[in-house]
């Protein structure tokens, strides 16, 4: 497989995650149809807290906030220029503050702060750049768009 040379980035893995706040329910429904047959109708209910809407909108949020961060999203974490670093660190520890006061002021639903930056490096590295490699040569367009800011200079896709 062709690997592409990609210059130094940032990779970050994770999410915010949301624990409670949300009730499912089954309810089912039987019908008799002849002798022995007997249709089952089968419907989940869901029931969203307003805790859980909020934290849904933090969450929510949070993407947005990344989004012009990110050079571009792989299956094996967004990428970012490493020179945009401080600006995730800084939204990194607002994160941390926002997420400790949301959970101290609610109590139907709870968020984690799971996310996780690191130099895009070794067995990662390799997964993505023949990830991009693979995609490239099926002329996916985002790909192709996004690799000039991906490579290192001169080389070519």
């Amino acid at each position: 497989m062709n690997m592409l040379e990609l210059r130094p980035l940032i990779v970050i893995t994770g999410t915010i995650r949301i624990e409670g706040g949300s009730k499912t329910r089954v309810k089912s429904s039987g019908t008799a149809r002849g002798r022995k047959q007997e249709q089952v109708t089968v419907v989940q209910e869901r029931d969203v807290t307003p805790d859980r809407r909020q934290a849904d909108v933090f969450v929510t949020n949070y993407a947005r906030k990344l989004r012009p961060l990110r050079i571009f999203k792989t299956p094996f974490g967004v990428l970012i220029d490493p020179a945009k670093l401080k600006d995730f660190k800084v939204m990194m520890m607002d994160i941390a503050r926002e997420v400790a006061i949301f959970n101290r002021t609610h109590s139907d639903a709870q968020l984690a702060n799971c996310l996780v930056w690191e130099k895009l490096t070794g067995n990662r590295l390799g997964a993505v750049s023949g990830w991009l490699a693979q995609k490239n040569r099926q002329k996916q367009a985002d790909v192709s768009a996004a690799l000039p800011a991906l490579l290192l200079s001169g080389a070519a896709a």
